[in-house]
């Protein structure tokens, strides 16, 4: 029987939760307001640093976050920084403006709740942004508990990630829906620990643009929607059969 549901941020709660212009944007300002002269190839070379950190992630399972990237690309500018500068930077990237939750994403919270179920957030990022972003628009008063990858230091589909969330909410896998909408990294991260998996088809364009969102055919989510929207029909059966 179910007790919690658990939500990736992107594509999920969140239609579109990563801008690379806007973070580059963002960083930007955060070193001129420090003093640093920054050149007009920066955000380039940000754009190329942050591609490169996904694809190690990709490849060990081990986050990297926005300060890293950022000290990358100035020392590769051949720039001169302090600290300071880097944390300011970062905490404007941090404050997630690019982050855009879903129209449905409260109703279905409250829902759920409404249920008597636990909620929580699992979500792969560099950062704290998607936590920051859901206590701006009050979505956290539904959460029993919010992680992301840079607070645990791996990333989906390692297992440590999903199992803080759950140690947090007293649960079993077995007892845990996980609803996301990257196969290799949500689903088969979730089912490999015995989760009830639900995939959403129309997830985040930033992964569908790096190819990330085909559904491989060896993996079989227990659930498949086209929107988030159709999730509560699937957890409200899934109470039924308790």
């Amino acid at each position: 029987m179910i007790q919690a549901v658990l939500f990736d941020m992107g594509g999920v709660l969140a239609k579109i939760c990563w801008d690379v212009k806007e973070i580059a944007r963002l960083a930007r300002i955060g070193l001129e307001e420090k003093g640093l002269l920054i050149p007009i190839d920066f955000e380039s070379i940000l754009d190329e640093e942050l591609y490169d950190a996904w694809l190690r992630v990709r490849k060990t399972l081990r986050e990297e976050n926005f300060a890293y990237i950022i000290r990358k690309t100035l020392d590769r500018l051949g720039l001169t920084y302090d600290e300071d500068a880097i944390s300011n930077a970062v905490n404007l990237i941090e404050r997630g403006d690019f982050c855009h939750v879903s129209k449905d994403a409260e109703k279905i919270l409250k829902q759920i709740k409404q249920m008597g179920l636990k909620i929580g957030l699992v979500s792969n990022a560099p950062g704290i942004f998607p936590i920051n972003v859901l206590k701006r628009n009050g979505l956290d008063k539904y959460m029993d508990v919010m992680v992301t990858s840079y607070q645990v230091g791996v990333v989906k589909p390692h297992p440590k990630i999903f199992l803080y969330a759950l140690n947090k909410l007293n649960v079993k896998p077995t007892e845990t829906v996980f609803v996301g909408d990257t196969p290799e990294i949500d689903i088969r991260g979730a089912k490999n620990l015995g989760m009830i998996t639900i995939w959403v088809k129309d997830g985040d364009p930033v992964m569908r643009e790096r190819g990330m969102l085909e559904l491989p055919k060896d993996l079989k989510p227990d659930y498949i929607v086209n929107d988030v929207s159709e999730i509560l029909d699937i957890i409200k059966d899934l109470i039924d059969r308790r």
